[in-house]
């Protein structure tokens, strides 16, 4: 044994958490939720479409707010609670990620990251540059929103069970939802599987 062979570690030591890892499980529970359950059934996602054809077929008379821009803030108010666009020139850009500054719980500036091919860029811009939608919002937080999914957690969770019940009685129950096929016109007679 060395004297360099002292300040080696072995590698069994040397056993840290890959950061990356954790910050992309992180990203992916935030957006997937709490119990990975509600966000995937069938119904809320028809209910966030609700949201998001809803919203772009309003008509603002606003230039920026084109059907894609208000397409998405209702998919994101559906799945998040809420939603931000920065201006940039004469149209709304989506952030995917921001804090805020407040000032007597008024946003003041934002922390905003806009996606991007090459990562996406991170700028500070002013409260007024930035349209932010909001929905259930707290008291204790008036600058953020609520999805209506952590809002009824609950109730997410019973959708799921009801959705993989019923998926259960249609697989197996005999209520009809069988269908036995028979030819137009048979050599012999379909009276008995008719019946």
């Amino acid at each position: 044994m060395g004297v360099f062979d002292w300040f080696r570690r072995s590698p069994r030591d040397e056993q840290r958490a890959n950061y990356t890892e954790q910050a992309l499980q992180f990203r992916a529970d935030h957006i997937i939720g709490r119990r990975n359950l509600a966000e995937l059934t069938g119904t809320v996602q028809t209910c966030v479409s609700l949201w998001e054809h809803g919203l772009s077929q309003a008509e603002t008379g606003i230039d920026v707010l084109t059907p894609e821009v208000l397409g998405m803030a209702g998919r994101s108010l559906g799945f998040c609670g809420e939603a931000l666009f920065v201006m940039r020139g004469d149209t709304l850009v989506a952030a995917n990620s921001w804090t805020v500054s407040t000032r007597g719980s008024k946003p003041v500036a934002y922390r905003v990251t806009v996606p991007d091919t090459g990562g996406g860029r991170s700028d500070t811009v002013l409260a007024g540059e930035v349209l932010h939608f909001k929905i259930g919002t707290p008291v204790e937080r008036p600058w953020t929103g609520t999805s209506p999914l952590h809002r009824a957690s609950l109730t997410a969770e019973m959708l799921y069970a009801v959705e993989d019940a019923l998926a259960d009685v249609f697989t197996n129950a005999p209520l009809g939802t069988k269908v036995v096929s028979t030819p137009e016109r048979p050599a012999q007679d379909n009276t008995q599987i008719e019946r």
